[in-house]
This record gives structure tokens, C-alpha cells and sequence, in this order.
């Protein structure tokens, strides 16, 4: 979706576990396991690390700082998955993306960031899920792909479930950001 001045993609560091926080207020009754899925797959596409630092209060809608030592400590805050209303994205399934900081060379990347996802009663678990691991995509880097065949594709013209060669490839390049120490 970014990139940084010498071409290459703005992605999270390698060499820092990506902490995630979730506000299951809203969340379905299975929302715990399909984000662990969710997760996972994106880790295994990846390669990056996600460590489940629990629940929050912390509400979604991307109004979030992306310091919060009074609720996270002194450190970057962690991602935020929030379940919110249907009516608080605009018609979407979902929405993610991430936030960035300069390194001192000059090159960013993505310190934390929000994935907020449509509590939809008439989504089976295999759709939510689907959605989950599109915007958890959006968050890492990646942008809608054109190919309907693709999970990443901005319309799902082709219903996928999972991650497809194309968003595999693109994950597998986000993966291999660079350690900035951010």
C-alpha cells in the first residue's frame, strides 16, 4: 500500500513481535477462534509474530492514538481488533490499516494499527473469518488487488475464504520488511 523512499514496501520490522489487543465487546460468539485463524494465517504468510496481549476496553472507529502509555505502557500501542456496529463502516465488512514512524535512516514502518470488523449475524464462521484475514492484509501492507480470484480482491465478485497465490506472495514480500527498530 506504501512505500518507503528507496521502493520498497513500508511493512511492520521482522524483528519485532506485533503485539494486538481485542475489544470483543461486540464480538460473536466464535470471534475469539476466527481471529486466532485469522491470525495465524497471516503469520504463517508472513512470517511476523503476533503475541495476544488479551482484551481492552478501547473502543474502534480510528480515532486512536498510536502512543498510549496511560493504557498500554511506554511502548507503541498495541494493534487494536475491535468488533463494531455495521453502521460505523460505512456499509463494509471491515476495515484495517496501520500507522508509521520514521526510522533514522530515513525509512519508515508500520508501528501498530486497527482492524475493525462488521458484527454481521447472517456471516457464516468461514465468511468472517474471510473478512478478518482480508483487513489483517490491509493492516500488514497490502493493498485491494484487482484479481477476483484473490481474497484481497476490493469486491468479492469470487468468494474466497483464505488467502490466494497472488495475496500470498504480496504477504511474503511484507514479511520481509526491514529491522528499523521503530
Amino acid at each position: 500500500m506504501q512505500t518507503n523512499p528507496d521502493g520498497s514496501p513500508i511493512a511492520y520490522d521482522p524483528c519485532r513481535p506485533i503485539h494486538y489487543v481485542t475489544n470483543g465487546a461486540r464480538q460473536l460468539e466464535n470471534g475469539p477462534r476466527l481471529v486466532k485463524e485469522a491470525i495465524a494465517a497471516v503469520s504463517r504468510a508472513t512470517g511476523l509474530v503476533f503475541i495476544d496481549d488479551g482484551a481492552t476496553d478501547e473502543p474502534g472507529g480510528f480515532k486512536r492514538k498510536p502512543y498510549q502509555p496511560e493504557r498500554y505502557g511506554d511502548r507503541w500501542a498495541p494493534v487494536l481488533i475491535a468488533w463494531v456496529d455495521p453502521s460505523e463502516l460505512s456499509g463494509d465488512a471491515g476495515q484495517g490499516n496501520s500507522l508509521t514512524a520514521k526510522a533514522f535512516d530515513g525509512n519508515s514502518a508500520y508501528v501498530t494499527g486497527e482492524l475493525d470488523v462488521s458484527v454481521l449475524p447472517n456471516y457464516d464462521n468461514n465468511l468472517e473469518r474471510a473478512v478478518l484475514e482480508h483487513e489483517l492484509g490491509h493492516l500488514v501492507g497490502l493493498a485491494h488487488d484487482d484479481d477476483g480470484d484473490e481474497l484481497m480482491n476490493s469486491v468479492a465478485v469470487h468468494q474466497k475464504y483464505e488467502y490466494q497465490p497472488g495475496d500470498l506472495a504480496g504477504l511474503a514480500i511484507l514479511g520481509q520488511g526491514k529491522c528499523l527498530g521503530v
